[in-house]
């Protein structure tokens, strides 16, 4: 702004009359910002959504565009009723001055509630406004100390008001990115040089003694402020943003600052102006409502086609309405008299920069149709692919708002059995029965998921749906939002899941049988994934290996070295065998249980193959076979001893008919004999005769008594019991007292003699033999030595019997416990008092054994008892 000079008059009459609109048009734009402020996203600028944001926001915007419009009023007001001049001066920079504070304080306020997506657009309007305001302080002290010079510190101030509304412009430009335009600049730069031109036609033949740099700063007020409201008219044009009050109460603010400026600095040439003058007031008129307009700049962009055609005629017209500006402008310049060479020359250079702008600007909208034709080509090729795969899809697919199905596809409305008509426009309760499987309404429940869905989170569920006809099914749905044309739709993908939970159910259900069938036999299942070594059990499994709760976790690697070491590479070599041959597996092995026992375990697989052939997994059965086992080691056990048996029966009955015939070949030839001498009246031979048959008899006799023990040895007569083996040796010992005495036998002990878990009876028959034996067979002319003694074992205890006797040699240590078997049959005996010893030994689950080194060296007879069961 610049000093009116006192001589200046100017008629009431003669005033623009812009102002006048201007000042009548407030009302009418604070309604209307107010409208799009309040009712759409001012909720945003505290941060918070909701009705208390709003009041808040509108409170403080309210309070700040009364109290400035109150101040300038009352400021105006006086002007209207001051004759004095200086008065006048004064009250017009008071209005000015609260009018830009006002301004200022409205673009700080937006700038600091602003959105992230347009906050350093309002940040530069508020740095703008705030400049400008600075200048306005600094021109009312240079009114004050009547300094003013031209350009002076206002006027640095006063040229950031363009410039930052410019640069945040710029700023919104760079960070919305709706569409690629190429051409904004090429308009903008159109534009400026437009506005050059015309500045320098209309200040040039007016600057009289004025100074370059003077002629330059009056050229740059208006430059700025209509560049910068030319971009702005530009940006939504080529951005396509929604037509709202948004940024056309800033852009159309601009205009009007820069037009203020533009005809301020012309009356300032003319020497017109005047203080107190209507036109002074127009500028702290619009100032509030440029500050409004830079606290709400949000611009949003537009989907409608009609607007975006509107859109697109207008920048295609621009470009020939600069051309026809500058051309005018520069024919003008030719016209005005008294105009420099020079500055006619310069301001049709600038018409033909901007002619030539055009040109290229026309060419890059040429090469744009060109693409466009070729994207809309491209566009109806994929919307024909969308619709293809639309109404082709395998499943039901249906676009949908909040509440009613918009479209489906083919597959729908056979899913539904029902036409597209029955289908839109209707909810997707109509085709639900009132309540879900898991019991919600399903009204209740479509609303939960719609919801979600719009709110941004993609929703995958299971739902009954019914057709037309009333026939209920099951289905999964995929509900996500989508965006389109600047509004929320939503995608529903249904898929008829009735077969699959049929299939699922029949699968259920074999499952439920296996499992009932793998329970009953106590079969396991295992399942091992050769690519990853994961081996995973079933419960049985786990029962199995004496696991319960969660599935152990093994690797293949880790539960084959839980397997007993002997057992190991035989597993191995039967699952590499499988894998390598794509053939069953089978193998049988020792596993430790974790409490230490061993089982006897069997396992089945199958190999299963990727669809290149190769084994990835092996799947499979196993089974506790211990008790099998056990019981087949048994039969075998009892199979070898009834062999065994048998072929000791086989020798007894051999043995058993030759030792019975002779008693009876000798009784029956006696007889005969004893026939003869009677009736031959021999007496001595009768009574020899007879004597014979009685020894026979008798042979026959003790063979039959040994006979019937042998038999018993192999049963159990008495149930054992705990008792000292001593006691059983010193009893039998006093048995054979006598016979000990007759043969003055030394008698020796050796060792400690444990309590044993025997058949008492059984065991003096064993120490008696053993005796007996040592003292029939001592060597002719000694004197016999025994030793009796116990020794700790392994298995149990040991017992011997020890002489000094004839000795055995080793070739018949295995055949003197053969039944009947006699080294010396010259001796007395049936030879099965061994044997006798063998069974009985045998039937308490202990071995017997003989220890000689040769003829005359003596014999040591050991027998071994195992040790008392556990508990006893």
């Amino acid at each position: 702004m610049f000093p009116v000079k006192d001589d200046v008059h100017i008629r009431r009459g003669d005033q623009s009359f812009f102002p006048k609109i201007a000042a009548f048009s407030v009302p009418f734009l604070i309604a209307q910002t107010s409208d799009e402020v309040y009712s759409e996203n001012l909720q945003n600028l505290n941060g918070m959504p909701g009705a208390q944001a709003n009041t808040v926001s509108r409170g403080v915007v309210t309070s700040i565009l009364i109290c400035t419009y109150a101040i300038c009023g009352t400021a105006i007001v006086a002007i209207q009723f001051s004759e004095d001049q200086i008065t006048k001066r004064i009250l017009d920079n008071i209005h000015w001055t609260v009018s830009y504070i006002g301004a200022a304080m409205l673009a700080a306020y937006g700038a600091f509630h602003a959105p992230a997506r347009v906050r350093s657009a309002r940040i530069c309007f508020a740095f703008a406004l705030s400049s400008y305001t600075i200048g306005q302080i600094l021109w009312d002290i240079q009114v004050l100390i009547d300094w003013n010079p031209f350009p002076g510190p206002s006027d640095i101030f006063f040229l950031g008001l363009g410039a930052g509304c410019l640069f945040g412009l710029i700023l919104t430009f760079r960070s919305i990115e709706i569409r690629e335009s190429r051409d904004v600049p090429l308009d903008a730069v159109a534009f400026a040089v437009t506005v050059l031109a015309f500045s320098l036609a209309a200040y040039l033949p007016r600057r009289g003694d004025m100074s370059n740099l003077q002629l330059a700063v009056l050229i740059l007020y208006p430059l700025g402020l209509l560049s910068a409201g030319a971009l702005g008219i530009i940006l939504p044009l080529s951005m396509r943003l929604r037509l709202n009050v948004r940024w056309l109460l800033l852009i159309t603010t601009l205009a009007i600052n820069g037009w203020l400026w533009m005809e301020w600095n012309i009356r300032t040439l003319d020497n017109t102006l005047q203080d107190g003058a209507l036109f002074n007031i127009t500028f702290s008129i619009i100032a509030p409502l440029l500050g409004l307009g830079a606290m709400v700049w949000d611009p949003m962009a537009a989907y409608d086609k009609t607007l975006e055609r509107a859109y697109e005629t207008t920048l295609r017209i621009l470009p020939l309405f600069l051309v026809a500006f500058a051309a005018i402008t520069a024919v003008l310049c030719w016209t005005v008299p008294g105009l420099l060479f020079s500055v006619r020359l310069t301001i049709t250079a600038a018409a033909a920069i901007v002619t030539l702008l055009a040109i290229l600007r026309q060419s890059i909208l040429l090469s744009e149709r060109d693409t466009l034709i070729l994207s809309q080509a491209a566009a109806a090729e994929n919307e024909k692919k969308f619709t293809t795969l639309f109404d082709n899809a395998s499943d039901a697919i249906l676009i949908m708002n909040d509440r009613v199905f918009l479209d489906c596809n083919i597959r729908c409305q056979a899913m539904f059995r029902a036409t597209r008509d029955q289908l839109v426009n209707h909810s997707p309760v109509d085709f639900s029965p009132e309540v879900q499987p898991d019991g919600t309404p399903s009204t209740k429940k479509a609303i939960s998921k719609i919801t979600a869905a719009i709110q941004g989170q993609p929703q995958l569920f299971e739902w009954r749906h019914m057709r037309v006809d009333g026939e209920l099914f099951d289905a999964e749905v995929s509900l996500t939002s989508l965006e389109i044309g600047g509004e929320i739709f939503l995608q529903a993908i249904v898929r008829d899941v009735t077969e699959r939970r049929l299939v699922e159910q029949r699968l259920q259900e074999t499952a439920q049988r296996l499992s009932l069938a793998t329970e009953a036999a106590r079969i396991g299942t295992w399942d091992w994934n050769f690519e990853t070594d994961a081996l995973i059990w079933d419960e049985a499994s786990q029962r199995i290996y004496g696991f319960s709760g969660a599935n152990p976790g093994f690797t293949m690697k880790e539960w084959i070295g839980a397997l007993v070491p002997e057992d190991q590479h035989g597993v191995r070599e039967a699952l590499q065998q499988a894998i390598s041959n794509n053939a069953p597996y089978h193998s049988e092995f020792r596993a430790q249980m974790p409490d230490g026992m061993v089982k006897n375990i069997e396992a089945r697989g199958k190999p299963l193959c990727d669809p290149s052939g190769k084994v990835i997994r092996l799947i499979g059965v196993q089974q506790d076979v211990s008790a099998a086992r056990a019981a087949a080691d048994e039969r075998e056990r009892l199979i070898r001893e009834l062999e065994a048996k048998n072929q000791e029966l086989e020798r007894f009955n051999y043995t058993a008919s030759h030792d019975l015939k002779s008693p009876l070949v000798t009784i029956k030839g006696f007889l005969g004999m004893l026939e003869r001498d009677i009736a031959d009246n021999d007496t001595d031979s009768i009574a020899d005769d007879i004597r014979r048959i009685g020894s026979a008899t008798d042979k026959m006799n003790n063979l039959l008594d040994d006979l019937l023990a042998l038999s018993r040895a192999g049963r159990q007569a008495n149930p054992p019991r705990l008792v000292p083996m001593r006691r059983i040796v010193d009893e039998t010992l006093e048995i054979l007292e006598g016979v000990l005495r007759a043969k003055n036998v030394q008698l020796n002990y050796s060792g400690e003699f444990p309590m044993v878990w025997v058949d008492a009876q059984r065991l003096k028959t064993v120490w008696q033999n053993l005796v007996e034996n040592a003292v029939k067979y001592g060597r002719a002319n000694e004197t016999p030595r025994l030793e009796i003694g116990a020794r700790p074992h392994a298995d149990g205890y040991a017992f011997f019997v020890k002489d000094n006797g004839v000795g055995i040699d080793t070739r018949y240590h295995h055949r003197i416990f053969e039944q009947f078997h006699k080294l010396d049959s010259g001796t007395e005996g049936s030879g099965i008092g061994l044997s006798l010893v063998q069974r009985i030994i045998e039937a308490h689950q202990g071995r017997v054994w003989v220890e000689s080194e040769g003829p005359g060296l003596g014999s040591t007879f050991w027998f071994l008892v195992p040790r008392p069961p556990l508990g006893i």
